[in-house]
């Protein structure tokens, strides 16, 4: 068993990455693409079933955003169509159909419809989740506004899931918030056990819909529920225990189906798992926590299997039998297995890419030769939409997080030769995306390549990503001008 752990954060991390400026779209790869799965898969085939889930995926997620307006939503001539616009913008979203261009156009929807007074509570919190608001805005304002937009959409008639999702994003901004002001943090941090337990009620309310979409459910409970219930000690009473009993109690019998059942129920206890093992290191953790480790990983395996047997095209199921490995440690043949399959059913799937990454890396079972070599196939793949390639660049910004001297790592000429030629390669295929051409000008900043920094600070102007540089505006002013200067003084 591996001494460190970090695969969680990574992985939400990447999720947000994923989703937000790229989404989930099955792409079809560029002529001298190589397929990572096995041999004689008809990659088109497995592709187009791909589109099909997300085409159901689409309409159940204009059925709870969309129709769920169209019956039950706060109307008015007004506002109506502008909101139902942005609506089905949202769902398109949800559902992974919406990339980084269509992001702005997404917020500008909803600017509109809260500009033409529309109060409606899903509106108003799809609003916040686009960033109708200032980005400087202080983090104990934040919690608030979230707080306002759970309490209306409880207290309305829409469906669980977007209930849910409310409750839990007001208990990740509470979080947040408390980390950052002393003078409210105790009433922030008091807020966040009555909205883990109304996301826990609505959760169990979904599961009991059968004609609930498993992609939608899995993405609730992987990407934000159970992350946010891990991070607080509200976690075990308020959602761990009872999702449990819950489980325990209807036999999996969830989601419309069994094999989205035991997608759903397999990715709960691979997540409990790892809380009971707890995020240190491995001599932090009790007997106890060992002993719950091993058992919940091998009834999260169990059910798994049985998952995979029924839906050998669903690639989540293999990817969370990939993430169970990671834990057992059994051989790198398992490792492959899951991942071919997870490949084979998604021939797209970053996902996959970034869990066999994860799994290669030193800290786990890998070395950083196998690493590598891996990472280079991933960019000799030149699937650029599926953005499998950047798992080149993740593997380098994983090892500079645990290096010696991480602000040395960039200057490594070895390191930057694989950098330069990535972002060379990618940009000239993609020389639009504004939030790769930021995340490339961190890089040749810490890199300390004044001039190519500059070239690329002045390309970005005003109006860079600040996310991908990780910084505020104030700060990103600061870098450009620093290597401006650099470059004058050369």
């Amino acid at each position: 068993m591996s001494t460190f752990l970090k695969f969680f954060p990574v992985r939400a991390i990447f999720l947000v990455f994923v989703l937000q400026f790229f989404g989930q779209t099955a792409f079809a790869a560029t002529a001298d693409s190589s397929f990572l799965g096995n041999e004689g898969t008809d990659v088109e085939l497995a592709r187009s079933k791909v589109r099909g889930r997300k085409a159901a995926r689409l309409q159940w997620e204009l059925a709870t955003t969309l129709d769920a307006y169209d019956r039950i939503g706060t109307r008015n001539p007004r506002w109506d169509a502008i909101a139902r616009d942005a609506l089905v913008r949202y769902a398109n979203l949800l559902a992974g159909d919406c990339t980084g261009e269509c992001e702005e156009q997404l917020k500008v929807a909803f600017e509109r419809a809260v500009s033409a007074g529309c109060t409606d509570p899903l509106v108003t919190y799809f609003s916040m989740r686009a960033g109708c608001f200032a980005s400087d805005i202080p983090a104990a304002e934040s919690a608030k506004l979230y707080a306002d937009a759970e309490e209306h959409l409880q207290a309305s008639e829409y469906p669980p899931i977007r209930k849910c999702y409310a409750s839990v994003r007001a208990a990740q901004e509470a979080i947040r918030a408390a980390q950052t002001s002393n003078d409210t943090r105790a009433a922030l941090l008091n807020s966040v056990p009555a909205l883990l337990t109304r996301a826990e009620v609505q959760f169990e309310y979904l599961l009991r819909d059968q004609s609930a979409n498993r992609d939608s459910i899995y993405d609730l409970e992987d990407k934000a529920f159970f992350k946010v219930a891990r991070d607080t000690p509200d976690g075990r009473t308020r959602v761990f225990e009872p999702v449990a009993t819950f489980f325990e109690a209807n036999a999996s019998k969830i989601a419309g189906d069994a094999p989205g059942a035991g997608l759903i129920e397999g990715n709960f206890w691979v997540q409990y798992a790892w809380y009971a093992r707890g995020y240190g290191w491995s001599g932090s953790v009790t007997e106890q926590g060992w002993a719950l480790f091993g058992e919940r990983l091998k009834k999260a395996q169990t059910i798994l299997e049985k998952a995979w047997s029924a839906d050998p095209a669903d690639p989540n199921i293999a990817i969370e039998m990939m993430t169970v490995e990671l834990g057992q440690g059994l051989g790198r043949e398992r490792l492959e297995t899951w991942f071919r399959r997870a490949m084979d059913a998604d021939p797209d799937s970053c996902l996959a890419a970034h869990s066999k990454m994860l799994y290669l890396e030193p800290k786990w079972h890998g070395s950083r030769g196998e690493l590598f070599e891996f990472a280079q196939q991933c960019f000799a793949t030149a699937n650029w939409k599926s953005r499998i390639p950047f798992v080149l660049i993740s593997a380098h910004c994983d090892l500079a997080d645990v290096s010696d001297q991480p602000s040395q790592y960039w200057k490594n000429p070895e390191v930057w030769s694989d950098v330069e030629n990535f972002y060379t390669a990618y940009l000239k295929w993609n020389p639009n995306s504004v939030y790769d051409r930021s995340h490339y000008a961190l890089k040749a900043f810490r890199a300390e390549k004044w001039r190519l920094a500059n070239e690329l600070f002045t390309a970005l102007g005003d109006k860079p990503d600040l996310k991908a540089l990780e910084c505020s505006m104030a700060q990103y002013d600061r870098m450009r001008r620093s290597a401006a200067l650099k470059v004058q003084t050369q």
